[in-house]
Order: C-alpha cells, then structure tokens, then sequence
C-alpha cells in the first residue's frame, strides 16, 4: 500500500458529546492507518468541544477547527480548505461510525485504477441493511449514474457513504442553504467523475439520534426540501427526459417524509406548510404518482394510511410499541 495515498476524514459536529468519541474510534480502528482527520465544531455548547480537543491531544492525526455556528455545509467548506496532502476524502456524519474496519484499505484498491474517482459502498440503520448491494458495480456512463442515485437502489444523495478523489470534492462542493439537499453536492460529484465503483460492502452504520435531521420535528424550513428537489428534477428532465420515473420517484420520496413528519404531531398543523404540502401530497395520489415502481411496500403503506387520516394513529401505537 503507499503511504502517500492519504485519506481525509471530514466531520462537522455539533453538540454530540455522547457520540462524537465513537465516532471517531471508528475512524482510529481502520487497518488503513494513514488517514487525517479534519472535524468542525460548529460552534457546541455542550462538552463537544472539550471531547475533541482531548481525543486531537491524544492523537496527532486529528485536526480541531472550533467556529461559531453556521451548518454542516460551511462546516464541511472549512473542512475541505484545511486539507493538505490528501488524495482522497470521505464525509462523516458526527453521531455515526464505520463498521468496517477493513473499510478503507478495500476502498483504496479500487482507485488503482486512474479513471475511478469515487468508491461506494453499503451501510445499516435501525438494524437493516440500506441497499443490500449483492455484487460489484462499476458505473461510467452519466446518466446511469444520475438514475442510480434518483431511484436509491444501489446509492443515494447522501453525500457520506463513499471515498471521492478530493479534487473531485474540492472543486465541485458548495454550500448549501438546508441541510437537507446533500443530494445537490452529490449530483455534482457524480457528474465530475469518470468512474464510480459500488462494492457490496457494509461501511457505516447511520445511528438513530433523537435530534438528528431525520428523527426531529418538522419546521417551516423544511418545507423547502420539496420545493427545491422539484427545481432540482425539472433541470435534470430537460437533459435527461427518459429519467421520468426515477425523477418522479426522488420528488415523489421526499414530498412522503415531508407529509409524513406533518401529520405525526397534530400541531403541526398550525405550520404554514401544512395545506399547500398536504395538497401536493393529495395531488400526488390522485394522479397516481405514487404508483410508481420504486416505492416500497412500506412507503405504499405510509401512503395508504396518510390518505386515510390514520397515520398520526398507527404511528402513535408503533412508537409505544417500539419503547416499551
């Protein structure tokens, strides 16, 4: 393995004392030893600042910026601008950790090969496996990439969960304004690269945090998560107008967990992007939309159960049922 072939970890934390230490033990386990990593505070008010100047006192690997508070996005941009001597980078979230830990010595392999610049791989939530990926892929054409990463099958807008070429990352990643669209940085990335390769490998684990983007309640902000990704899917049609489907499914996927996060709590019909949501959603179902290929059976059910008014119900009996 050469030496000079080093990886750069990106992690922007906030407030996340009670993981941030795994987090990066994770990183620390990998028998790829010669990594940087290059983590964020962005601007914690509990001990996330104290646990990282300790861990980054205690291994010199590990590089500390402490800034006031300003998002995962210019967070990982600051990041991105302290590299030095690099070829490669991965993007971690703060509360999650590799499983893997041959993880990084497998990823690097691939990249023997010049025209590969970004490796995927597999991950697990809640105990499932995400993608189950089966088999190696190698993915060059751009439209087969950009229908990979519509239809969620084999990998998705997530910007973690793949080792990319850093100049790959450097002079294609922008700041964003909700965190929500990782999907936009992700597009560009795949665009810019000459190959992509998917290996059936499980890397990381996504830990369910109560506080995280996908657990917490829904604000006016996120209202702008589908009204973006619809902006973001009428461009791609003009270039791509046999990508109807996967574009269909993308929108039709994030206007579902926008419409599902609204109807769990009652109050959240006070929001002002209950009505036009919920219409779009009751668009969505009158039009058939939602028939599409790629929903799965569970997301076919959350859809039968919020046209029906039981969501909010079922969901309340589930989340006992899961705590007890």
């Amino acid at each position: 393995m050469n030496n000079n072939e080093k990886i750069a970890v990106i992690i922007a934390a906030y407030n996340i004392e009670n993981r941030i230490e795994k987090c990066i033990q994770s990183v620390q386990k990998q028998t790829y030893s010669n990594w940087r990593i290059y983590v964020v505070d962005d601007g914690s008010t509990d001990k996330t600042s104290f646990l990282l100047d300790k861990v980054a006192s205690e291994d010199t690997r590990i590089q500390v910026s402490h800034v006031s508070n300003g998002g995962k996005w210019r967070a990982h941009r600051i990041a991105i601008d302290s590299v030095k001597e690099c070829e490669y980078v991965i993007f971690l979230d703060s509360d999650d950790e590799l499983i893997d830990k041959n993880l990084f010595e497998l990823c690097i392999k691939e990249f023997t090969n010049d025209e590969v610049d970004i490796v995927s791989f597999d991950y697990m939530r809640n105990g499932k496996v995400g993608f189950g990926i089966e088999e190696r892929v190698c993915l060059s054409d751009n439209k087969e990439k950009i229908k990979n990463m519509l239809n969620r099958r084999i990998m998705d807008g997530n910007v973690c969960g793949a080792l990319y070429r850093f100049s790959v990352v450097k002079n294609n990643y922008s700041i964003m304004n909700f965190n929500h669209e990782d999907y936009k940085n992700k597009f560009d990335f795949i665009r810019s690269a000459n190959k992509i390769i998917i290996l059936p490998v499980l890397g990381f684990l996504y830990y369910k945090n109560a506080d995280s983007l996908t657990q917490r309640n829904i604000t006016e902000k996120d209202g702008y998560y589908y009204l973006h990704a619809k902006v973001f899917i009428e461009k791609i049609l003009l270039e791509y107008p046999d990508l109807g489907e996967e574009c269909n499914y993308f929108v039709g996927s994030i206007l579902l967990w926008t419409s599902e996060k609204l109807v769990q709590n009652r109050k959240n019909r006070k929001l002002q992007i209950y009505q036009p949501t919920m219409k779009e959603f009751r668009k969505y179902v009158c039009g058939h939309k939602f028939k599409n290929k790629y929903f799965t059976l569970e997301d076919r059910i959350k859809i039968c159960l919020i046209s029906l008014g039981m969501y909010r119900m079922v969901y309340k009996i589930y989340t006992k049922i899961r705590d007890i």
